[in-house]
């Protein structure tokens, strides 16, 4: 095997390095991360992440949209839960025992 890697004139190749370029190059060309599982014969999608993850484009931008997304989406069903989790912490002013007095939504202490 030497020999041949003399003869093509690439004598500082490994073939480990032949099997980056081919997984490389098929994520350039856009194929998806599974199909560069498969291709590569890796055991999970995770090795391919693991290994090739930098190279797939606009990944960490799609990541972080999405997960401001869902954090966005988290604040506004947690507003809406608290609201009516308690309804009546009509103003949002809580007595120190964490619940809201009846005094201060007009019911003089009595429900």
């Amino acid at each position: 095997m030497e020999a041949d890697r003399r003869k093509s004139g690439y004598a500082g190749t490994r073939f480990h390095d032949l099997r980056h370029f081919f997984a490389s190059q098929l994520i350039a060309q856009g194929e998806t991360a599974a199909y560069v599982r498969d291709q590569m014969g890796h055991s999970s999608i995770k090795v391919t992440f693991d290994t090739y993850g930098h190279l797939f484009p606009g990944r960490g931008k799609e990541a972080s949209a999405r997960y401001e997304k869902s954090m966005a989406d988290a604040k506004v069903r947690h507003k809406a839960e608290a609201s009516v989790s308690n309804p009546l912490a009509i103003d949002g002013r809580e007595t120190p025992e964490g619940t809201v007095g009846n005094e201060e939504i007009g019911c003089g202490g009595r429900i």
